[in-house]
């Protein structure tokens, strides 16, 4: 006839099951990730409301009349193209 487990063992499963399911509760880390306008944000201003400390914004050839002074050190801006990308602040 098979042993049951004792007391100790039992506990030890439980706490590890405990363990493990609260660790899955716990958040993760954001991932920082680029951000392409117009790809993925229609427009400059909206892909900085949109983004997270370590984030880029990559925008595309083309011209932006949507350009705002964003003073949020804790994003990256990026040129795909430096000589077709025109950002033109509204007036």
């Amino acid at each position: 006839m098979p042993h049951a487990p004792s007391l100790a063992v039992s506990r030890a499963i439980l706490i590890g099951i405990l363990v493990i399911s609260l660790s899955l509760l716990l958040p993760l880390p954001a991932m920082a990730r680029d951000w392409i306008v117009p790809d993925e944000a229609p427009s400059i201003a909206a892909a900085m409301d949109s983004c997270v400390t370590g984030d880029v914004v990559v925008i595309q050839p083309g011209t932006y009349t949507d350009c705002t002074t964003y003073s949020n050190g804790a994003v990256t801006w990026a040129a795909a193209s430096r000589s077709a990308t025109t950002p033109k602040p509204s007036l």
